[in-house]
């Protein structure tokens, strides 16, 4: 739900990625996870989409997501598709996935 919450009150890529790479990459709890990997601008945002895993904003986002991923017919969680394909690489490390996936002409290091 935390990933939902940040996705939804940082609506640059760029930030809610640097959100989710940074709680994924941490042991914290939810609360310090908004601390440690939220813009200042997104915290209190976050904080009550949050709830301490009860706000009902949060509940929202998780139902529309699941909605939104019923089609997929998945297994488990996390499931990520990734180009159209289901991705057990991007299951374990996402952003490696990403990376090697991208086609650009500048190709990022994971």
């Amino acid at each position: 739900m935390i990933e939902a919450c940040a996705i939804k009150h940082l609506p640059d890529p760029k930030d809610y990625m640097d959100f989710v790479f940074c709680a994924e990459g941490s042991s914290a709890g939810p609360e310090q996870l908004i601390t440690k990997c939220a813009t200042a601008s997104a915290k209190s945002d976050i904080e009550t989409c949050y709830g301490k895993g009860k706000g009902a904003e949060g509940k929202a986002l998780i139902a529309k997501a699941g909605a939104a991923t019923a089609k997929l017919n998945h297994e488990y969680t996390p499931w990520v598709d990734l180009d159209g394909k289901h991705s057990q690489a991007a299951e374990q490390n996402l952003e490696k996935a990403i990376c090697d996936a991208y086609t650009g002409a500048a190709k990022p290091a994971a």
